[in-house]
């Protein structure tokens, strides 16, 4: 278990990241993390499923490329669960 200090640090680094991707896609990573489903972030944030799912995929590439840090928070977090999306019928 991570000391206080650690934690703080954590939670820094989290910070900068988070701004340093901007609001665009921190804030439908952040509702992921924090356990939303990516229809509830959709209807909340009034945008289709896939651009939620795109900036979620772009909040983690841009995270991976800032610190190692974001690895290990998208790792932690229990899995959400799995988008179901019809694939289109034949013409």
């Amino acid at each position: 278990m991570a000391n206080r200090a650690e934690q703080t640090l954590r939670l820094q680094d989290l910070s900068r990241l988070m701004n340093a991707i901007g609001e665009r896609h921190s804030v439908p990573f952040l509702m992921f993390y924090r356990g939303y489903g990516y229809r509830e972030i959709a209807a909340h944030l009034a945008l289709p499923v896939g651009t939620v799912l795109c900036r979620i995929f772009q909040a983690r590439q841009r995270c991976g490329r800032r610190s190692a840090t974001a690895d290990s928070f998208s790792h932690t977090h229990p899995r959400a669960p799995e988008f179901e999306h019809p694939l289109p019928g034949p013409p």
